[in-house]
């Protein structure tokens, strides 16, 4: 069974790096009126899901109200996660019009998830502005953080089509695998819809990749692109 090392070893150092990324999360995102926000990666085995799930999770652990969306209605995986039932979820929500209640699932006070739901043929065709901006506006009150699991950007439109109703767009890269060429597909992807790209978890760093934590993931805010040099990420422990 598929687990979140938030909550299934909560003192482990692995579980310390995501509340770390729910500080520089948090600080990132003071002010700016930001709920709605992508969690994607170049290409899959990048570790979004576990990456969006672990977040959530640190989150609401926090105070935070939140919402998780597993929008990845291709091969969706936030149920597996959660250990909920992906009877009915989020394209059930576009297809057949159901309202929130009908479909959210509440994993606790603070947090709660709305799976993938009805397998669709071509969920591209329905993932458009006209109809997921009403129900992603319908879904904002009431909650401090949305955070929407998407299919990697490079293999198929999908996170380009959600990213533009998005308020941003964390991209997790894996250490090691990550293609450069199709990472900088991908941003080139996500800027040709204008997406705010908040910045980057790096996933898979080892003690051996010069990290201070094994298996750790740090978090680095800002333009990823060059433009902005300034970043947010964990100081090293000496």
């Amino acid at each position: 069974m598929l687990s979140l090392i938030v909550k299934k070893e909560p003192k482990s150092v692995s579980a310390e790096a995501y509340r770390t990324l729910r500080t520089n999360f948090q600080f990132l995102t003071m002010g700016r009126n930001m709920k709605k926000i992508i969690i994607t990666s170049t290409e899959s085995g990048e570790g979004k899901t576990i990456t969006t799930g672990n977040l959530a999770l640190s989150l609401s652990q926090a105070g935070k109200k939140v919402l998780v969306i597993d929008c990845d209605l291709r091969k969706p995986s936030i149920h597996k996660y959660f250990e909920l039932i992906n009877s009915i979820g989020f394209a059930n929500m576009v297809v057949e019009k159901l309202r929130p209640e009908e479909v959210i699932h509440k994993y606790s006070d603070n947090l709660h998830i709305i799976t993938a739901g009805k397998t669709l043929i071509n969920p591209a065709e329905l993932l458009n502005v006209d109809h997921i901006s009403p129900i992603f506006k319908g879904l904002e009150e009431g909650y401090d953080n949305i955070l929407i699991d998407t299919p990697p950007v490079v293999s198929v439109t999908d996170a380009q089509l959600l990213a533009a109703v998005s308020d941003g767009v964390i991209m997790v890269l894996g250490s090691g695998d990550t293609n450069k060429k199709l990472c900088q597909k991908a941003l080139q992807l996500l800027g040709n819809v204008n997406a705010n790209i908040l910045g980057v978890v790096l996933n898979k760093v080892t003690e051996a990749s010069g990290g201070y934590y094994k298996n750790q993931y740090p978090y680095y805010g800002g333009e990823i692109d060059g433009k902005k040099k300034s970043k947010v990420k964990r100081e090293s422990a000496r």
